[in-house]
């Protein structure tokens, strides 16, 4: 829902005219300031690439698109449940893969009498 919520918001900032600021901050750049020193630059435009790529938009004619908000919906609405599904499917293959790998732990500790598996790391 957020993806194509930030896709919508990005055509209709596309579509705007020059001079609104939403579209000032969308295309400008900061003169003065910087990041903490650890932390890297993670920008709207950042956000709204990646869900560009994951909804299969090329985003380099992107643009093209949003021009005629009724087609930029359309293909907005098309590729957000297409990268769903997506993301469902690489999940749904990672549990998978971790089901597999995961194998009963071997216990080191036993009991003599009951002959139970004691997993704690404090023993029997």
């Amino acid at each position: 829902m957020l993806s194509e919520r930030r896709l919508r918001w990005l055509g209709h900032v596309h579509r705007m005219e020059k001079g609104r600021i939403p579209k000032d901050l969308l295309y400008g750049k900061l003169e003065h300031g910087s990041s903490p020193r650890d932390r890297s630059h993670l920008w709207f435009r950042d956000s709204c690439k990646r869900d560009l790529q994951s909804a299969y938009i090329d985003i380099y004619s992107w643009w093209d698109l949003s021009s005629e908000g009724s087609t930029w919906r359309l293909v907005v609405k098309s590729g957000v449940p297409r990268a769903e599904e997506d993301r469902r499917m690489k999940r749904a293959s990672k549990q998978q893969k971790r089901k597999a790998s995961n194998s009963p732990p071997v216990s080191v500790f036993i009991c003599d009498t009951c002959t139970k598996d004691c997993h704690s790391r404090i023993g029997l």
